[in-house]
């Protein structure tokens, strides 16, 4: 089986790679007649789509990373440290905030508490924390020009570590844009961060830019994580769209890119051969593979039917199927990231081998009657794609299953898993995506775990207690509670809400060329470029 992975994922990647320098390759071989002087060019994860800040795809947070500030960051530790905010005190349920000297928007106009008011609100109607903060502040006001008070109805230990929310920050918006309603997207990107969006360069699918904002006041402690001195040290940022990791890697050798956001599997042992590339492991943005499950249709509406997934996945053949070594993931049956500090094997043990009996006879008591299984899968994110090939197999190992593959690409898969519909009409049932480690740390920082019904992330899982005892863990002040709390939250989502599958641990990496860029920082999750250099 891993003889048949290793070819059919070599196929997979030579196809790809000559489909996209055929098509897509001419533009990376023109890389070098297009340079302008003076330009950091960077391989993110993915094709920006979106530039509402208040969103949950990954490469939108990087976007809004680069033109937006935040009033609080996590460092490279993952410890909450002030951004945009000069100094605060803190009373039981009282918090006043004031703004630090120097903070511009990029059309010039100061930012103000209006703003950060306005920003909270809005963050507070769509982002998850910002829904969890929203049921325990009773108030949120300004108190000056650059001073704001929020009140809440109880104390609440965690406060500050959810309005520091790493997975989808609270950026600080034009009162203007914040105040357009939470179901409108914003499609203006006016921020007050370290560089300007040039919106007239944006090519979906080929390239985006941003330039250095000449009057960013950056905090004057030293870079670290999303945290300190954000400066941008280059005039110009270019993310340049290579879908194909073999063909990012290759752009990255001849010096066509400076760096690659996130490589993983077989380009990390293809970048390791060149000893002018560095490689910078990011621990706290480690991938945690998952599968999604659509909870609202059969066969996934029933506990047990999500169970029987569990049964189905062998962890060894997917991640291997993925990277192609067993040096570079990590099996993981925890519902916590592994790498994480509350992570266990609590309710783990039926499914740490798989069992297809065990999942058919489960989709039977389930009571399926052979609805189809829509699983989508993202064509041109070839880690991804067979992962999902991998899935695909061990589903069809149960014969009763009517599974039905659908291709796509990843922006057509996001438009599509909004879909409320069943599966057969339009919906689906089943995808496959990543979560860095730091969404997956804790209860509440949780994306994937959230169980609140319409209100959860895609796959909408809905179960009231494992709900009340994600949030309440934000009451405990020991760690010996958290930890133990953690412990049971995780058996009743083994027992009742399988939130999703657990896939597998890969290790992420950034891939640089170190002569020719320095100041990369590892961070939480995505990686904006601010604090880089131009070597040449």
């Amino acid at each position: 089986m891993n003889n048949m992975l290793s070819m059919n994922r070599r196929r997979l990647l030579g196809s790809l790679a000559a489909t996209s320098l055929g098509a897509a390759g001419s533009g990376v071989a023109g890389l070098a007649r297009a340079q302008t002087p003076g330009t950091l060019r960077a391989v993110v994860a993915s094709d920006l789509r979106s530039l509402d800040p208040v969103t949950t795809p990954g490469v939108t947070i990087q976007h809004a990373l680069m033109v937006y500030d935040v009033l609080f960051a996590r460092n490279h530790a993952l410890e909450v440290k002030p951004q945009m905010v000069a100094d605060w005190t803190v009373g039981d349920t009282e918090y006043r905030f004031t703004l630090r000297p120097g903070l511009e928007f990029h059309d010039g106009s100061k930012v103000t508490s209006a703003d950060v008011v306005a920003s909270y609100r809005r963050w507070s109607q769509r982002s998850a924390s910002g829904q969890l903060l929203a049921t325990l502040v009773a108030e949120a006001r300004e108190d000056g020009p650059t001073s704001f008070v929020i009140v809440l109805k109880r104390k609440f230990p965690a406060f500050l570590e959810v309005l520091c929310d790493p997975v989808t920050p609270m950026f600080v918006m034009r009162q203007a844009d914040a105040a357009k309603p939470a179901t409108e997207a914003v499609t203006t990107a006016i921020g007050s961060g370290p560089f300007r969006f040039v919106p007239r360069e944006w090519l979906q699918g080929s390239r985006v830019v941003y330039v250095r904002n000449p009057n960013y006041v950056g905090r004057t402690e030293p870079a670290s994580g999303w945290a300190g001195n954000a400066t941008a040290k280059v005039e110009r940022v270019e993310w340049i769209s290579i879908p194909d990791p073999a063909t990012q890697v290759a752009a990255l050798r001849t010096g066509e890119v400076h760096m690659i956001e996130n490589i993983a599997g077989e380009q990390i042992l293809e970048a390791r051969k060149d000893s002018r590339i560095e490689l910078l492991d990011n621990p706290g943005r480690g991938a945690y593979t998952l599968a999604i499950l659509n909870q609202l249709h059969p066969p996934f509406d029933n506990v047990k039917a999500r169970q029987a997934m569990l049964h189905l996945v062998d962890q060894d053949e997917l991640m291997l199927g993925a990277t192609g070594s067993p040096a570079l993931y990590e099996k993981c049956h925890s519902f916590f990231a592994c790498n994480s500090p509350y992570a266990s094997d609590e309710g783990a043990a039926p499914y740490r081998r798989p069992d297809p009996a065990a999942a058919a006879r489960l989709f039977a008591e389930a009571g399926y009657r052979g609805e189809p299984i829509v699983i989508m899968m993202a064509a041109e994110q070839p880690i991804w794609l067979n992962i999902s090939q991998v899935l695909l197999a061990a589903l069809r190992k149960v014969p009763s299953l009517n599974v039905r593959p659908v291709s796509m690409d990843w922006g057509a898969l996001v438009a599509r898993r909004a879909n409320k519909s069943p599966p057969g009409s339009g919906g689906w049932s089943i995808f496959v995506t990543t979560g860095a480690s730091t969404s997956l740390s804790n209860p509440l920082m949780h994306f994937f775990g959230r169980a609140n019904c319409d209100n959860a992330w895609f796959g909408w899982p809905c179960d009231e207690q494992a709900e009340q005892m994600r949030t309440s863990w934000g009451d405990l002040a020991t760690d010996a509670e958290r930890k133990a709390a953690a412990r049971a939250l995780q058996a009743r989502w083994f027992q009742q809400t399988v939130p999703f599958v657990p896939l597998g641990f890969m290790k992420t990496t950034t891939a640089y060329r170190k002569d020719m860029i320095r100041g990369v920082l590892s961070t939480p999750l995505r990686a904006p470029q601010w604090n880089i250099e131009l070597l040449t």
